[in-house]
């Protein structure tokens, strides 16, 4: 009996060791056997001798190289073999065991687990050539799964991963792995959405718009993708892009999307921004009117009157000031004083040509409409309507303490309502203004820092005294609470030129005003009424006398 029937009996009785040294010998006395080293081989595996099998099957393919069998044997061996290191975190001599099996045969499962040995390493190029070798049933699904997180990996490849995404779930779409990775994609999906609202929060907006736009290449109907792409090109000032966006966003939506129709309102508005500046009215009302159609708010019709007014197209402007009052409502400042502005103005026209209870009118309606007004007081002086004016400087001096122009009429005419506080409040109660609100603002709403026991018998006195009563309505004028935030941003307006200018042309010396009796404005009662009120206020004469005509 030769040494390899002994061989073979001690495999059959589990006597591996033994079928070894038969096989060594066999070797011995036949070096060029290939059947010798294939059978040690096997042995070597057996006894969980991996490295020593794998070189026995080498050495027999050597010596027969034809021999497919052997060949895909060792194939399987090396991979084996690289599994043992994968498992140690030895991702190196894996890919080097599975790049020795590849040269025996072609086979993309070796392919697929190079390339996790690859991705193991960090080096994603790499395992991405050899997954575009796993394209057949035998890596499914476990083939698309880890392509597409080499695929997010890499570069953030959201397009390339989605393939393998669809490939994955259409094929195996109950397989618990597929299931993870497709959560896995989309929560890559949220956290690139979310750079992108990062760049654009932060006016990066030419890299956030490369963001919205691979979204939108992943998922075409995004309606949110459109919307913020559309809002980083308004901010490059590439107005009909976004409009364009925002078009697809109505289609997409059936028609009709509050969201995209506001931004397109405002991008409108933009554009009509920029012709104002240029002084383009005409340019600017075209796209205020079309940004009108999609949005009406007050701003877009104050700035479209605002037009309209420098093309001196005043009715067109006074409508524009109207619409935009009556959507803002009663808070609305902005269209108030634009309103007044008008009336401020024509007033200034009439008062310049003499016309001076219509100049009266006009500022009474601005003051109507917007009380922060310190010009009516013009129109008043010249109607002899001296109460009036006082007042209407007093009401000023309450809502804007640092006017110049209220202070100088105030220390020329009347400085004891700078210097005594009983004073100017009878006159604030007089018009008709409430304790809270003249506490409010002359005393930011401190209840103690103002007494009104003493004001009240001193405005008892002052009633007596029969004094005429203002003509106007003071049932415009706000809560000081409403008003207060607001009156700091609207200081400079051009309508509050109305209150003050009534009362600066207003107190002549009593001898001026007996030689204005002939011009029988008022009769003999109405001005002992007037003197007396002066009197009484201790009104003193401005160093230059304003001259009137006899």
């Amino acid at each position: 009996m030769n040494s390899h029937e002994e061989a073979i009996i001690a495999v059959k009785n589990k006597e591996l060791t033994k079928a070894l040294l038969c096989y060594g010998k066999s070797i011995f006395l036949e070096p060029n056997n290939s059947d010798w080293y294939k059978a040690r081989a096997e042995i070597f595996f057996l006894l969980g001798d991996v490295k020593s099998a794998v070189s026995n099957y080498k050495k027999a393919i050597s010596l027969n190289e034809e021999n497919k069998e052997w060949r895909e044997r060792l194939s399987e061996l090396l991979d084996a073999q690289s599994l043992v290191f994968y498992r140690e975190r030895q991702y190196s001599a894996a890919i080097i065991c599975l790049t020795n099996a590849l040269e025996y045969v072609i086979d993309e499962k070796l392919n697929f687990h190079r390339a996790v040995n690859y991705v193991s390493l960090g080096d994603v190029s790499k395992a991405m050539s050899d997954l575009e070798y796993c394209n057949t049933a035998k890596c499914i699904p476990f083939n698309f799964i880890l392509r597409g997180q080499v695929h997010l990996s890499l570069k953030f490849d959201l397009i390339a991963a989605k393939s393998d995404v669809e490939m994955a779930s259409r094929e195996h779409s109950q397989n618990d792995s597929v299931k993870k990775f497709i959560k896995q994609y989309h929560l890559a999906i949220q956290e690139k959405r979310r750079h992108g609202d990062e760049l654009m929060s932060q006016g990066n907006y030419k890299e956030a718009i490369d963001v919205f736009s691979l979204i939108i290449q992943l998922y075409p109907n995004d309606t949110q993708s459109y919307l913020q792409r559309s809002i980083c090109k308004r901010g490059l000032s590439a107005y009909a892009a976004a409009i364009q966006d925002l078009y697809s966003v109505i289609n997409l939506s059936g028609g009709t999307d509050q969201e995209a129709e506001k931004l397109i309102g405002m991008t409108f508005y933009d554009i009509a921004e920029g012709y104002c500046s240029a002084h383009h009215d005409e340019l600017a009302i075209k796209h205020l009117t079309q940004a009108i159609k999609w949005l009406k708010i007050p701003q877009f019709y104050i700035k479209r009157g605002d037009c309209f007014h420098n093309l001196k197209k005043h009715e067109k402007s006074l409508k524009d000031y109207r619409r935009a009052r009556k959507l803002g409502g009663d808070d609305d400042d902005v269209s108030k004083m634009r309103l007044a502005m008008l009336h401020n103005e024509w007033g200034k026209l009439l008062f310049e040509q003499q016309e001076y209870e219509k100049s009266e009118q006009e500022f009474t309606k601005a003051i109507q409409i917007y009380h922060k007004n310190p010009k009516l007081s013009k129109a008043r002086f010249q109607t002899k309507q001296f109460v009036g004016a006082l007042e209407d400087t007093a009401v000023a001096y309450m809502f804007d303490p640092k006017n110049d122009e209220v202070i100088n009429t105030l220390s020329q005419y009347s400085p004891k309502l700078l210097q005594d506080r009983n004073d100017l409040i009878i006159v604030l109660k007089r018009v008709g203004i409430s304790d809270k609100d003249i506490r409010e603002a002359l005393d930011g709403g401190n209840k103690e820092s103002l007494d009104f026991t003493q004001v009240q018998s001193t405005s008892k006195a002052y009633e007596k005294q029969q004094l005429p009563i203002i003509s106007r309505s003071h049932s415009a004028v706000p809560s000081i609470r409403d008003q207060k935030s607001k009156v700091e941003n609207h200081r400079s307006g051009s309508a509050m030129g109305t209150t003050n200018t009534r009362s600066s042309y207003m107190f002549h010396d009593q001898h001026k005003i007996k030689k204005r009796v002939d011009e029988k404005r008022f009769d003999e009662k109405q001005l002992r009424d007037q003197l007396n009120m002066i009197r009484s206020l201790k009104i003193e004469k401005p160093n230059k006398h304003v001259n009137s005509k006899k």
